[in-house]
């Protein structure tokens, strides 16, 4: 049986990739040891899914469409790291505004999946954009230091309207992603 690499993401507004993008350079710039995420990849993700065989592609789908939700703002402010700023592992945007209407809807679709067999996501869900994954400890003070001076830095409004099924393909450039289904939210 064929298996899909899927995942459930907001895209970013095109509008605002140039300020993240330049947020990711001035991280990249520090040389510290980071892979940084493509730019065509940059999204908040509600949901990895990981490999999912087909059939449960559609079930996936059917639990999308059955999410209620309005339209709303965010506020794109600040860059972050997981697991924390001691020992940064993710690099990523965060939002300021906005974050309980995000955390809404990430959880209404959490219920709805794990109605179908996926595991709750259960901690607080933390909407950001990855923009880079660090591979090693080079350069790791400075990335810090870097990371605190851009702890505040704005990037810009935007309003979240649709939510997308997204399909990997991992290939050795990065992976290619592929919208599979998008839900609107009401305006």
């Amino acid at each position: 049986m064929d298996k899909v690499r899927a995942f459930i993401a907001v895209e970013l507004d095109s509008q605002l990739l140039p300020k993240v993008l330049k947020l990711q350079r001035e991280v990249l710039a520090v040389g510290a040891d980071i892979k940084a995420v493509e730019a065509e990849n940059i999204h908040f993700t509600l949901k990895f899914l990981g490999e999912i065989p087909q059939s449960t592609v559609n079930e996936v789908m059917s639990c999308m469409d059955k999410l209620d939700f309005n339209s709303f703002t965010i506020e794109i402010t600040g860059v972050g790291c997981f697991p924390n700023m001691r020992n940064p592992r993710v690099v990523w945007v965060g939002v300021s505004t906005g974050l309980d209407a995000f955390s809404r809807l990430s959880k209404q679709l959490d219920d709805y999946l794990r109605g179908i067999g996926f595991k709750s996501e259960g901690e607080r869900f933390t909407a950001h954009l990855t923009i880079g994954r660090v591979r090693s400890g080079r350069n790791k003070a400075a990335l810090i230091k870097k990371l605190g001076e851009l702890l505040n830095a704005e990037i810009g409004r935007m309003t979240v309207k649709t939510v997308e099924l997204k399909k990997s393909t991992l290939t050795p450039r990065g992976p290619i992603y592929t919208t599979l289904h998008e839900v609107n939210g009401k305006e």
